[in-house]
């Protein structure tokens, strides 16, 4: 009996061990240089937290550019969105649960990642539902019905800040695909970016969603390779066809403590009324190889067995892993605890 459980013990370790490596990455908007410089998204990454209705998407960016010049970045949003400034170390934080999770399964491997358009010069159905200066961002949020509408309006609004190039060829084409998507926010962000890779501040977005939601296609914007680091915390295990086709590959699943959502985004407890799932997915290559967009919704079929970490004190380090059975016993205790909550 011993030997079985110790078997089984070495079979599950087996099946979570993860070699990962991360340069700097941050969350995918695309965007482009008004003055024509060649601007490049070295990098992303994004936590996103969803329950079914509600999303917190929090994003940081790499950008580098051929000289000193300003970007505007572009992301679409199912619905309008609450913009604050993030924290750094929210990033930290899950990258601190991942790193205990990976040891727990083999100590040696590691997670490393280290002004406005006046009024009357709006075009019509046109809305500007939010207009504010977030650190390095200058931030407007539009709602719109039609992409000719939205290029028009984004020609105007590059105009006042003194811009006359033309815009991305592919814009209207990237404009209509969002809004036949039922896709009618738009988060223009204008920020200074220099020859250097240049890691922008954190910003949060707060949104409505039937679906966990991440953009990608607008991504082909930019240039060149990117590495992504993705990490979803949800209420119920993901069905994540959508991620894995683009081109993600999944390292890690595993439940966390109510506890750890507070030392990422006090937010996020709002969110979650049992311990919520946490993934972590990866991406190397092409920013012009997406063809769509993660629109992912909960797993239907059988559950997933997952190990269920406690986070004590994440702010020194103290995780501990709770659960660790045979796959046929965590499955049984898992849907266990389903049962008795819904109860």
């Amino acid at each position: 009996m011993v030997m079985k459980i110790f078997k089984a013990l070495v079979t599950l370790s087996l099946l979570f061990v993860f070699l990962i490596s991360c340069s700097q990455v941050a969350a995918d908007k695309g965007g482009f240089s008004p003055e024509y410089e060649r601007v490049s998204e070295s990098g992303q990454k994004a936590v996103i937290a969803w329950n079914g209705t509600d999303e917190i998407l929090m994003l940081s960016t790499d950008l580098k550019s051929s000289k000193k010049t300003e970007v505007v970045e572009l992301m679409p949003l199912p619905s309008n969105p609450a913009i604050s400034r993030g924290n750094k170390q929210s990033f930290l934080k899950v990258e601190e649960l991942v790193n205990t999770y990976l040891a727990a399964a083999s100590p040696k491997r590691r997670f490393s990642e280290t002004q406005g358009v006046p009024s009357d010069t709006q075009p019509p159905k046109i809305t500007i539902t939010f207009q504010e200066a977030i650190g390095v961002h200058y931030l407007t949020v539009v709602k719109a019905e039609e992409a000719s509408e939205l290029i028009q309006w984004l020609e105007i609004f590059l105009e006042t800040k003194g811009y006359t190039k033309e815009l991305p060829s592919n814009l209207d084409e990237l404009f209509s695909y969002y809004i036949q998507n039922k896709m009618n926010f738009f988060v223009i962000d204008v920020i200074e970016t220099i020859s250097t890779v240049k890691t922008t501040d954190p910003l949060v977005y707060e949104f409505k969603s039937s679906k966990l939601y991440y953009p990608l296609r607008i991504s082909s914007l930019f240039s060149g390779d990117t590495d992504i680091s993705l990490f979803t915390i949800t209420s119920d295990e993901l069905n994540d066809d959508s991620i894995i086709r683009e081109g993600f590959v999944k390292k890690a699943q595993f439940q966390i403590k109510q506890e750890a959502l507070a030392e990422i985004n006090t937010n996020m407890t709002k969110l979650f009324s049992s311990n919520p799932y946490m993934c972590y997915f990866k991406f190397r290559g092409a920013l012009e190889g997406f063809d769509g967009d993660i629109l992912a919704g909960f797993q239907s079929g059988p559950n997933i067995p997952t190990v269920t970490m406690a986070v004590l004190s994440l702010g020194s380090g103290v995780v501990f892993l709770l659960l660790f059975f045979p796959v046929n016993r965590i499955g049984r205790l898992l849907h266990g605890k389903r049962s008795t909550s819904n109860n």
